[in-house]
């Protein structure tokens, strides 16, 4: 094996640590953002060469490099605020919000439950998004159109 070889197995393992540092400081930086779900690194091993003619074959690796960034759907904390119009999920799933981002219009998902009424009476979130839901009458029978 050459020294080059060797300075880039070293070089891999410290280029794929720093992207998992990157992920710990992004997750630290929105620890108090509503909805945020924290993300890990995944490592993998970059396949070495098969050794022969030694007395032990095998082989060598020639490094790690990070191949994913692994979201986390673990439940967090419910947190009361003292706003009738926040919400939050117990368990999976998401609020589907009905709006733009202005390159795109549709349904979209979120797990943040931060909402207010606006103008038109509308329960949206802070990106002017509406609350989608199911229907109810008087009795409590759920509609089937959302």
């Amino acid at each position: 094996m050459s020294i080059n070889r060797s300075l880039y197995i070293g070089l891999s393992g410290m280029s794929a640590n720093s992207q998992a540092l990157s992920q710990i400081g992004n997750n630290i930086a929105n620890l108090n953002t509503v909805g945020y779900k924290g993300t890990r690194a995944v490592f993998q091993d970059i396949l070495g060469q098969n050794i022969l003619g030694s007395a032990k074959a095998g082989s060598v690796g020639l490094g790690v490099r990070m191949v994913d960034s692994e979201r986390l759907f673990k439940q967090g904390a419910l947190l009361g605020t003292g706003l009738t119009t926040d919400l939050a999920i117990d368990g999976q799933g998401f609020f589907v919000m009905k709006g733009d981002t202005g390159q795109e219009a549709g349904n979209f998902f979120s797990r943040a439950g931060q909402f207010h009424l606006n103008n038109e009476g509308f329960i949206v979130n802070p990106s002017n998004m509406k609350l989608m839901g199911y229907s109810a009458d008087s009795t409590g029978n759920i509609g089937a159109t959302l």
